[in-house]
C-alpha cells in the first residue's frame, strides 16, 4: 500500500472511531420514549369564536420531550384527508400529559399525537376522533 493510500485508511479510520464514541454519550443523554398510552378526549372550551380550544389527555411521559399534534383537515373522493400541524399547549400534572389546542367547532374532530426526544426518535402516531357539542 503507497504512502497516500495509507493516509486515507488513516484519516477514514479515526473519523470511525470518533463518531463510534459520541453513539454511547448520545444515548444517556436521549430520554426513553414510552408509547401514548389511554389517550382521552377531556372535551372543549368556547374561545368565543369560530375556533374552540379541544383538550386531549394521556398517562403521563417524560419531561423534557417534545409532542406534536395534527388535526386532519378535509377528505377529498377517495383520498384519505390531509393531516395538518396545530400549535400546542402542553402541560404535565396528576399524572397526565395534558394538551389543548385551537380549532374550528365541528361534529367529528380527527387528531393525532406522537412525542418526540432530542435523538430525533419518535412514538407512532396516536389517533383519536372526538366531537364538540
Amino acid at each position: 500500500m503507497t504512502a497516500k493510500y495509507r493516509s486515507i485508511v488513516l484519516i477514514l479510520s479515526l473519523a470511525l472511531a470518533l463518531l463510534l464514541s459520541a453513539l454511547p454519550l448520545q444515548a444517556e443523554n436521549t430520554v426513553v420514549l414510552p408509547d401514548i398510552e389511554n389517550l382521552q378526549f377531556d372535551g372543549t372550551e368556547s374561545t368565543g369564536s369560530k375556533n374552540i380550544k379541544w383538550k386531549f389527555s394521556w398517562d403521563s411521559v417524560p419531561t423534557g420531550v417534545t409532542v406534536k399534534a395534527q388535526v386532519k383537515a378535509a377528505s377529498f373522493g377517495s383520498f384519505g384527508g390531509l393531516w395538518v400541524s396545530v400549535n400546542l399547549s402542553v402541560s404535565r400534572s396528576g399524572g397526565k400529559t395534558r394538551v389543548s389546542f385551537h380549532a374550528p367547532s365541528s361534529n367529528n374532530l380527527n387528531a393525532r399525537f406522537k412525542v418526540l426526544n432530542s435523538a430525533g426518535q419518535s412514538t407512532p402516531w396516536e389517533s383519536t376522533t372526538a366531537g364538540s357539542s
